[in-house]
């Protein structure tokens, strides 16, 4: 899916810790400059079962500083979301710290608040294509480069809450146990 992104790892247990959870990126069909967001998620009930879940953010450019805007002054990779959870308005500032030229990885910090319920929260995420450690961010100046997006954000590596799917991804892609990780140590 061109749009989608699986969590790899947070920094947040109540926000990026779920399983399987997938954000989901489209672009909006009535404006050029706004897109679509929803993360879905599977989430573990009080009496135990598992149940899928999503929510609906709408996506705006968000202002930045000068010295970060682009050269036509646009805000690339910052962004507002803004939902309604169950009566409640978040509003979230979202920003692309670092992504793979290939964006095969991507690491994104997040702010948010519902007032009117007087919470925030803060974290960070990376994200891969299919949950797993990205491949060309397993070791060396990929691995230096996702520990360097979180230090940006104030966070190390082994603040980090990894989830990926627990089956071993072999060197060849194809599934089999030959030896790769999906979710290195942090």
């Amino acid at each position: 899916l061109p749009w989608s992104w699986k969590i790899v790892c947070g920094a947040n247990p109540a926000y990026d810790a779920f399983p399987a959870q997938h954000q989901i990126f489209y672009p909006s069909q009535k404006s050029s400059s706004a897109l679509w967001y929803d993360p879905v998620f599977k989430v573990e009930t009080l009496d135990g079962r598992q149940v899928w879940t999503k929510r609906h953010y709408r996506c705006s450019p968000r202002p930045v500083a000068a010295d970060l805007a682009q050269e036509d002054g646009s805000s690339a990779g910052a962004w507002t979301l803004t939902t309604l959870d169950n009566g409640v308005v978040s509003n979230e500032h979202w920003t692309t710290v670092d992504a793979d030229d290939e964006l095969e990885w991507a690491v994104l910090h997040y702010s948010g608040a519902a007032a009117a319920a007087g919470q925030s929260y803060v974290g960070a995420l990376l994200c891969s294509a299919d949950g797993r450690w990205p491949r060309a961010a397993a070791t060396g100046a990929g691995r230096a480069r996702v520990e360097a997006a979180f230090a940006a954000c104030g966070l190390k590596m082994w603040e980090l809450y990894g989830h990926g799917p627990p089956e071993p991804r072999g060197a060849d892609g194809d599934g089999g146990d030959d030896g790769g990780e999906d979710n290195p140590s942090f």
